[in-house]
């Protein structure tokens, strides 16, 4: 009889679902093991994986955009702009095309180079999107700060404006436009400060964002926002739907955001507290990667080691990628930084360690 043998299958797989759920939450996560560091003098708080496992990155103030391949190997694809052309350069926002090509977004605050850049494998390198260099905040002109971009699912690309507090969206056609802003999106302790929206993710026609905003000032032992993740759904027209609270947890400064293929949400928490002490950093506590499942539980998965002043992160199968900022040396205090002896700035967790329950792969959905 087939019945009795399909349902036998149909057990089986249940069962093993039931286990695989159960055992999710026995996973214990590996140490965080050194993926790349920049050359001295550099910096980077982007990072993106590829699915054969390369991993890419960009330092912030050169615009080199660097690969690593699975063994470890460190290949120069292209540097943006002629050294020195742009003393306030800010690459950041390292996004993978579809199309096998690598998209950054340079901070130049000239109208003609502001916004989104194309690099291809070959070197090339060519502007995709002017953004515009500033917007308005509370009534008076702002410059906007270019933090992070996703695509949704047709293909549109939303731009995550820190200074602005603010998503700019590129069509496909290449149309800009200020798609949204709002106040969960500013820097709301002080609606002038520097940061508020940063990473940015998306999944089920919903962008997520990340917050900065400490909501502690220079006050080292306050908590951080009331609403460190923000969820933004897109609307059938492609508006923007209402701004809504979408975490809410112990994060202190979120900034990096990214999926798994469960829907499990991973935010790199800045905190501000190297691994081995205070800082002169304005933000409480140490740098963390926390996951929020689907149902809301709020886990730390790792908490201060291999961490410090974590920034950004990716996901990709069961291996978070997370960059750890300022090596060196603060540019907001001048303060010591990261030392690379201690925390390189890219390192990689293997999110279970102890076992492989489930299949976690890329985050878009």
């Amino acid at each position: 009889m087939k019945v009795p043998a399909i349902a036998t299958i149909v057990l089986a797989l249940g069962l093993s679902m039931i286990a695989n759920a159960q055992d999710k939450g026995d996973c214990v996560p590996g140490n965080p093991q050194p993926v790349f560091s920049v050359p001295s003098g550099q910096d980077t708080e982007t990072v993106a994986v590829a699915d054969n496992g390369d991993v890419f990155t960009a330092d912030i103030y050169s615009g080199t955009v660097y690969r690593i391949d699975v063994d470890g190997k460190t290949k120069v694809i292209a540097t943006l702009f002629p050294a020195g052309k742009y003393p306030s350069l800010a690459v950041l926002g390292l996004l993978l095309g579809h199309d096998g090509s690598i998209y950054v977004l340079a901070n130049t605050w000239d109208p003609a180079t502001h916004g989104v850049w194309q690099v291809f494998l070959d070197g090339r390198v060519r502007l995709v999107a002017a953004i515009p260099t500033q917007g308005y905040l509370n009534g008076q002109p702002t410059p906007g700060l270019l933090n992070a971009q996703v695509f949704d699912r047709q293909g549109n690309r939303y731009v995550a404006d820190s200074a602005l507090g603010a998503i700019w969206k590129v069509s496909r056609d290449g149309t800009v436009k200020l798609w949204v802003q709002s106040d969960l999106l500013i820097w709301a302790t002080d609606p002038t400060g520097p940061f508020g929206a940063a990473g940015i993710a998306y999944r089920d026609r919903t962008l997520y964002v990340a917050n900065v905003d400490t909501g502690a000032g220079t006050l080292p032992d306050l908590r951080g926002s009331n609403y460190p993740v923000v969820s933004i759904p897109i609307e059938r027209d492609q508006s923007a739907g209402p701004v809504q609270v979408s975490v809410v947890g112990d994060i202190r400064a979120a900034d990096g955001i990214a999926f798994d293929h469960d829907g499990n949400m991973y935010v790199a928490d800045f905190g501000g507290e190297p691994a081995w002490g205070p800082s002169m950093l304005p933000f409480a506590g140490p740098a963390r990667l926390l996951r929020f499942d689907p149902d809301g539980t709020n886990e730390t998965v790792i908490a201060e080691d291999g961490l410090c002043n974590s920034a950004k992160v990716a996901v990709r199968g069961n291996t978070a990628y997370v960059t750890n900022l300022y090596v060196l040396q603060s540019p907001f205090t001048g303060g010591p930084g990261c030392q690379p002896e201690v925390v390189p700035n890219i390192v990689k967790v293997d999110l279970c360690a102890n076992h492989h329950p489930w299949n976690s792969g890329g985050g878009d959905k």
